[in-house]
């Protein structure tokens, strides 16, 4: 019981430290490119 309570919460953290990095990337690439924010930030209010 115990052992699959924490695979569950395993399975949940990993698609959450995924996202972790792509938004850390996009913050990166707006901050060079002025036009790239403006697509950041659909892509983001998208995703959300």
């Amino acid at each position: 019981m115990g052992e699959e309570e924490s695979s569950v919460k395993d399975d949940e953290d990993n698609p959450v430290v995924e996202l972790t990095p792509v938004s850390t990337d996009d913050t990166n690439k707006p901050t060079t490119s002025p036009l790239s924010s403006t697509s950041s930030t659909t892509r983001t209010a998208n995703n959300m």
